[in-house]
């Protein structure tokens, strides 16, 4: 066991990110070139969409149960075991011989990478006070986005020695994590409250989470994922369309998005918690990311598209840990089972903006960017919501 200024706390705590990191560029690894090996395998354009969207939606099912789960075992041994089971996903990938079996590696996939998300962010939780708790997320959301701006660029350069070798390196790092988690992670105090067995967590308590007055901070996290990834899914298409933009504009695009996370949530994001609070950072960053998204509809040329990108990456650098923060100081919940449900409005939003950006964008080239708009507006109301809900009940102290 350690406790908040245990010797061993900052190193447990830079195993974390790490594995953040690796869960994500995980994922990133393979999608550069999964669509060619699907394609190898016989899939169309409708049935590579169903594989993404089975990913995501696997990982909606089940990170609520690895959160409940992680806050009655302990977030260690599910953080393992869903590392262990992801990396094996990556090996069935491998031996797929017809696209059924393919499909079921996905699935697979996502129900298990699905559990280093809440048992991470939890295991931060409680590792971490409430003074540094900002900083811890920020840390874990900065070592995510690292994630998504190297893993992609890391498949492209494994895909040189064979998409299978890609596959087989990738699995092999993430086990090879689950053996460092194993050996070289200590299992945190027991800092969450937890007001029932979090298997059996109090109906009213997850009623409340979904639909009652706790339920605004759930409800940001899913609008603010369904307006990221509807920008996400189609800004290649409308730089091609938009401006004939070459292959590199890409490139160029997810760097600046992920170079802009990784600085702000390195150096910023925490100071700014602690500066204005985290609700006050994810009101603002919101509306900041409705100038932008508003701004790439207006865009005249590619370059000032690439300067509304850089806003919009502002807004969800600074967003996002913020929201994280929130939800943490705020839970009736175990932490594991509050990731979880967290995890899974992330991905419900992960699951419908892609489908709703591809089917709106027949109708309009700048629908997916004003629906994305509308999104982190509503969201930024709930925050709001939220915010003075708050107040209400701790007029005089903020929890």
């Amino acid at each position: 066991m350690i406790t908040e200024k245990s010797p061993h706390n900052n190193a447990a705590l830079l195993i974390l990110y790490f594995t953040m990191f690796l869960v994500v560029a995980g994922v990133g690894i393979i999608s550069p070139i999964f669509p060619y090996f699907a394609k190898d395998m016989g899939a169309n354009a409708f049935e590579l969409g169903i594989m993404i969207a089975l990913f995501s939606l696997a990982q909606v099912i089940a990170a609520p149960f690895w959160g409940r789960l992680s806050d009655k075992v302990g977030h260690k041994p599910v953080l393992v075991a869903g590392l262990v089971g992801y990396a094996i996903s990556y090996y069935v990938l491998l031996i797929s011989p017809n696209l059924p079996i393919l499909m079921l590696s996905r699935v697979i996939g996502g129900l298990l990478s699905a559990s280093a998300f809440p048992s991470t962010q939890a295991y931060v939780v409680d590792l971490t006070s409430i003074e540094n708790r900002g900083n811890g997320m920020a840390n874990m959301a900065a070592a995510s986005n690292l994630g998504f701006l190297l893993g992609p660029g890391l498949g492209s350069l494994l895909a040189v020695l064979g998409i299978r070798a890609a596959f087989t390196i990738g699995g092999s790092l993430i086990l090879i994590t689950g053996g460092i988690c194993t050996f070289f992670l200590p299992a945190p105090g027991n800092r969450t409250s937890v007001i029932v067995d979090p298997l059996r967590p109090d109906p009213r308590a997850v009623k409340s989470a979904l639909v009652g007055r706790d339920s605004a901070l759930l409800w940001v996290t899913m609008l603010t994922s369904f307006g990221s990834i509807t920008m996400y899914s189609i800004l290649g298409y409308y730089m091609i369309d938009q401006f004939n933009a070459p292959t590199s504009a890409a490139a160029i695009v997810y760097t600046l998005l992920g170079g802009v996370s990784v600085l702000l949530q390195t150096f910023i994001v925490s100071r700014a918690i602690e500066r204005v609070g985290e609700d006050l950072l994810v009101i603002s960053s919101l509306f900041l990311g409705v100038a932008g998204f508003v701004g790439l509809v207006f865009a005249p040329t590619l370059i000032i598209l690439y300067v509304f990108v850089v806003v919009t990456g502002i807004s969800m650098a600074l967003s996002g840990p913020a929201i994280l923060v929130a939800l943490s100081r705020r839970t009736r919940l175990g932490q594991g089972l509050t990731m979880g449900l967290q995890g899974s409005f992330t991905n419900f939003g992960r699951v419908i903006g892609p489908l709703w950006a591809g089917w709106t964008y027949g109708f309009s080239l700048a629908t997916p960017y004003w629906s994305s708009a509308v999104a982190f507006a509503l969201a930024a109301a709930f925050q709001f919501s939220a915010y003075r809900t708050q107040r209400a009940l701790s007029p005089t102290k903020e929890d």
